[in-house]
């Protein structure tokens, strides 16, 4: 876990990216954050390249790569959450259509790169660029 990350109680359920954010760094340990991140910014560019693709906008959450990087991860499902994916069923997030929930995912793709570079070590480098 990471250490200056806030507990667990103290990140709360507020539902916002932050919260999750902070959430997903209190509980897991760093070894596991930086694929996380990285596949989140991943998911989050996708969905900002292509917003009118309903396959970027939506995850499986039986996918073994998405469940071994992400989903299995204290916060990482709820940061999708946070930044407007919706439970579509027993096995699926699905970002709703149109601009609107698009353009919402910049500041939380700049909460991941603050937190890649800043809390994890990470090279800026190390994150995708934007889309």
């Amino acid at each position: 876990m990471h250490p200056m990350a806030p507990t667990a109680a103290a990140a709360g359920s507020g539902g916002t990216p932050q919260a999750a954010l902070s959430l997903l760094l209190s509980s897991n340990f760093d070894s596991d954050l930086a694929p996380c991140v990285r596949t989140l910014v991943r998911i989050l560019d996708n969905v900002a390249a292509r917003p009118d693709d309903s396959r970027v906008r939506s995850i499986r959450l039986g996918n073994a790569a998405f469940s071994s990087r992400v989903g299995r991860l204290r916060g990482g499902t709820e940061f999708l959450v946070a930044c407007g994916f919706e439970r579509g069923g027993d096995d699926q997030l699905v970002l709703p259509a149109g601009p609107g929930p698009a353009a919402a995912l910049v500041r939380p793709r700049r909460l991941l790169l603050e937190a890649a570079v800043g809390e994890l070590g990470l090279e800026a480098g190390d994150i995708p660029p934007p889309p």
